[in-house]
């Protein structure tokens, strides 16, 4: 369910990149003026947030159902810090 949730937000920060992409190039044929350098980095937490939840989808016939939960729940909030993150660091 997490990995889902992920691609789909994946998907969305994307569609707004391209969007604010799109804007700029409008902006600077408007105006004559370049737009801003606009980074395309990831934060560090999405990644880390998908190998956590993958971890817990191996172990998961061998751990206990708390200790998976617990594990994905992680995965779930290092995901949406990252997705934070990065959709704070794509509007600055």
């Amino acid at each position: 369910f997490a990995f889902l949730l992920m691609a789909v937000m994946i998907v969305f920060v994307n569609a707004i990149t391209k969007l604010n992409e799109t804007i700029a190039e409008l902006e600077e044929r408007k105006t004559g003026i370049p737009p801003k350098n606009v980074r395309k980095n990831f934060s560090p937490l999405l990644p880390v947030g998908l190998l956590f939840n993958s971890c817990a989808l191996i172990l998961q016939d061998s751990v206990s159902t708390p200790v998976r939960h617990g594990i994905q729940f992680l995965a779930i909030a290092l995901m949406l810090a990252g997705l934070y993150q990065t959709v704070k660091k794509r509007n600055e």
